[in-house]
């Protein structure tokens, strides 16, 4: 299966962290196969935007949630953890993009 993503990569500052706060979260998709989670951000304005996180090793969420506090940080050298709230994920690797497109 391959993964097409397409989009504007951003990076994962504290600025582009706190612009979520408010927005509707959702897992929108994921690959235990691949270890790879999509997550889905809606403002009010019906904006998306998509963090695409690969090489997820731990996931604690509900399906969807507002997102709150939303925070990045280094676990390991090699690992990070997002998380928000009642949100705990740690992944190698992640990008905030404006478009996804689920794999068929």
């Amino acid at each position: 299966m391959l993964w097409l993503t397409i989009g504007i990569a951003v990076d994962l500052s504290k600025e582009k962290l706190a612009a979520l706060v408010g927005m509707k979260a959702r897992l929108w998709n994921f690959m235990p196969s691949h270890d790879h989670l999509v997550i889905r951000f809606v403002d009010r304005n019906s904006a998306e935007l998509f963090l695409v996180l690969s090489g997820c090793e731990e996931l604690a969420a509900p399906v969807f949630w507002e997102v709150q506090d939303p925070q990045y940080a280094a676990v390991s050298d090699d690992l990070f953890s997002f998380t928000d709230n009642r949100v705990r994920i740690v992944c190698r690797d992640a990008v905030l993009q404006q478009r996804y497109v689920r794999p068929k």
